[in-house]
């Protein structure tokens, strides 16, 4: 992994820089876990079994993490859930930045469970209820999430799929994590 520059490793800031058609500018800053949000391109830094080890992803919500992408266990620790960067390809890496990036909804409804059938290649969009809403405002959000879904178009709503199919979708304690920036996109108009 290359040298980080602004908070970011030289290697990712390649690989968005190769794909991002827009051409925006990288930013990061360092956040604590409970400003972030599903939607926002995250590095950080992660102790495990006495290791280092650098991840870099976007913070999404599923059942494990609730509506937030983080929430406390039973224990008192609290998770955070990531799709994880590393092993996409470049198709749905490009994807990721161009449409799940600050995507609220989508982000926010992004589950575990794969959404397509291999038999007929239909979209199954079954959705795993979120911990801690109650039954109406979890109605209401799914019908906000649908109607994204419906306006991202075939190609868009295909690129989600094959997300959900590529993705290393994991937990983290917050408590065992470090350095952790929040990147941002910037148009380079606005960033002068």
């Amino acid at each position: 992994m290359g040298l980080p520059y602004r908070g970011i490793q030289q290697d990712f800031r390649e690989r968005i820089r190769e794909l991002d058609p827009q051409g925006r500018i990288l930013r990061a800053s360092e956040m604590p876990f409970y400003v972030l949000r599903p939607g926002d391109l995250i590095q950080f830094g992660y102790w495990s079994n006495g290791q280092q080890k650098n991840y870099q992803g976007i913070v999404v919500s599923t059942r494990r993490s609730g509506g937030k992408g983080y929430r406390m266990t039973l224990q008192g620790d609290t998770i955070l859930q990531v799709l994880i960067i590393e092993g996409l390809s470049d198709e749905v890496f490009q994807f990721v930045i161009n449409t799940l990036y600050k995507n609220r909804t989508l982000s926010r409804y992004l589950s575990l469970k794969k959404r397509s059938s291999e038999a007929d290649k239909k979209i199954n969009y079954g959705y795993l209820k979120n911990i801690g809403r109650d039954s109406s405002e979890l109605s209401e959000q799914i019908k906000e999430s649908t109607l994204a879904r419906r306006l991202l178009g075939r190609e868009k709503r295909l690129g989600l799929v094959k997300t959900l199919q590529q993705g290393d979708f994991k937990t983290f304690r917050v408590e065992k994590s470090y350095d952790v920036f929040s990147i941002s996109l910037l148009n380079p108009e606005l960033a002068q």
